[in-house]
């Protein structure tokens, strides 16, 4: 292990040195590249060798379902023995599990997914660990559903909300797994343990008894993280003091939150102009050349595109966020990601709200256009046959209210049980702390909404109902504009529900203080199939 001055030789920048701050050094020493890409250096032998051999293990991966799974090892840190693709050609070394390809068992999210997802595959969970899990351990998953209000059960049944993450990860904990290479994890846990250290003089009140209880797992695990690091040959208690270092301790971190951490989304973060400084360094020392450079890469990339999870949506990790000013390793990476492409076959997808169903209910009185029952309490029917605007617009801003609140109670309940029995300890070792903390949502569906109040404003809509009085069907005479047609009258309505839903998001209250974000899902957005006929002459089961 080199000290802070041999590691950081040549280094520009002072402030970033006494405090932890990866972005000041970014800043400090990272050097802008405006050329093209014809300095880039193809892959090597050595890299092609190791790349087509997992070639043919995708391939099996693809055909099985999955290539292999370990059903007796819950996944941790340190769970695993070291494992490897080929240990005497690596040049970056790291498995989740023992073996390339073996998926792990992360049954503190929930038991049964785990079972299930086993089961597709033709495999049995550890008996033991099932016994753990059921009778010893409480999961993520159960503590969720303990918790859940009736509305949120309702809703969540009716695919009014869908996608909510109450097994695999709540989201974004994206940690800065530069900072291991930057500062070593000896330097990490300094800095926790001074943050612990501070809570001692505060009176034992329940935020303050919780910050001491979650610093002292970030420092368990940024030990955990060292000794996984020792078991394959490396010291990362201090800073890398090359490129080949920095890259391994980067991608030691990453891999420790991977083995800790179901991920539905699990992103590297920014990392391109951070390593091209290293790069760059070794390169002007005569440590490195392009080819080698690209090698190092080339190796990071095969790492991450292998990771993978048992029944969680796999992110398409390797695709990291190059972060603002573009280098040479902006360059190198894409070309690695280019060369060495892999998908798991499925694609991410988070919590959201079904703006389009949320519409029906409001037409229906808070019943479910499909079912009949009685999914939202309390609301009144809109019961004229030819629909009005601003009475449907009325109704619908009444049931956008109510959805805001179950929606936010939803995510409420899903981080409160995280941080409970689904901690992600290194994640947020490597935050800052205190955490400033975000909570995103997301719509589904809003152009089929757009779409109908734009019929009912400006066309006429007749609404069909069934003998119970429930409006089934649609009959729209006349033109109306769409969201799809580039029309103001369209987009203002967009505008408006977008506005109107923030604004009701906005207002509940969140767990921790979190800050409540918003997305719209415009392709693949979820709901479609248990989302009935609409006032925009969509039918009932197509696409939203």
């Amino acid at each position: 292990m080199g000290t802070s001055r041999d590691a950081w030789r040549g280094f520009r920048g002072e402030k970033w040195r006494d405090r932890i701050d990866v972005d000041g050094f970014i800043r400090d020493n990272v050097e802008p590249y405006a050329g093209d890409a014809a300095f880039l250096s193809g892959a090597t032998g050595r890299t092609t060798r190791i790349w087509r051999h997992l070639q043919r293990m995708i391939v099996a991966e693809r055909e099985r379902g999955i290539y292999d799974a370990d059903a007796h090892t819950p996944s941790t840190i340190t769970s695993h023995a070291p494992g490897w693709i080929d240990r005497d050609h690596e040049l970056i070394v790291g498995l989740q599990t023992s073996a390339p390809l073996r998926r792990a068992i992360m049954p503190a999210g929930g038991l049964r997914t785990v079972q299930a997802g086993l089961a597709a595959h033709g495999y049995s969970l550890d008996t033991t660990v099932r016994a753990i899990f059921t009778q010893y351990r409480k999961t993520h998953h159960d503590g969720v559903f303990d918790a859940y209000p009736a509305d949120v059960k309702a809703a969540a049944d009716a695919h009014l909300l869908s996608g909510l993450s109450e097994v695999y990860g709540r989201g974004r904990v994206d940690g800065d797994y530069r900072r291991v290479a930057l500062y070593g994890v000896d330097r990490l846990i300094e800095e926790r343990t001074a943050q612990r250290t501070s809570l001692d003089s505060r009176r034992s009140f329940e935020d303050v008894v919780r910050g001491r209880e979650e610093l002292a797992e970030q420092i368990r695990a940024l030990e955990d993280l060292r000794f996984m690091a020792c078991r394959y040959g490396y010291d990362i208690a201090g800073p890398a003091t090359g490129a080949r270092e920095a890259i391994q301790w980067l991608y030691f971190a990453f891999l420790g939150a991977a083995k800790e951490q179901d991920g539905a989304t699990l992103p590297l973060g920014p990392v391109s102009a951070f390593v091209d400084i290293y790069l760059q360094r070794d390169i002007a020392a005569g440590l490195l050349d392009e080819t080698a450079a690209q090698e190092l890469l080339d190796d990071f990339v095969i790492k991450l595109r292998i990771i993978r999870f048992l029944d969680a949506p796999a992110p398409d990790l390797a695709d990291a966020e190059l972060g603002g000013v573009v280098t040479r390793t902006s360059h190198r990476l894409a070309q690695s990601r280019r060369c060495f492409a892999s998908s798991s076959g499925v694609s991410p997808s988070g919590g959201c709200a079904n703006l389009a169903k949320a519409l029906l209910y409001a037409i229906n009185g808070g019943r479910d256009e499909m079912t009949g029952d009685q999914v939202v309490s309390s609301l009144s029917p809109v019961e004229v046959d030819v629909l009005d605007y601003d009475t449907v617009l009325a109704a619908y801003d009444t049931m956008l209210g109510r959805l805001a609140e179950t929606y936010v109670d939803a995510l409420n309940v899903i981080n409160y049980m995280h941080d409970r029995y689904a901690y992600e300890r290194l994640g947020m070792a490597l935050r800052d702390h205190p955490l400033r903390r975000f909570m995103a949502t997301g719509i589904a569906g809003l152009s089929v909404a757009v779409d109908s109040l734009s019929a009912i404003r400006y066309a006429q809509v007749k609404a069909l109902r069934d003998s119970s009085g429930l409006v089934v069907d649609y009959q729209v005479d006349g033109d109306f504009p769409s969201v799809r047609d580039n029309d103001d009258r369209a987009d203002a309505i967009a505008v408006d529900l977008v506005d109107r839903f923030t604004a009701k998001i906005r207002r509940q209250p969140t767990y921790r203080g979190a800050e409540l974000t918003l997305s719209i899902l415009t392709t693949g957005a979820p709901g479609g199939r248990h989302t009935g006929n609409t006032p925009d002459g969509r039918r009932a089961g197509e696409p939203l």
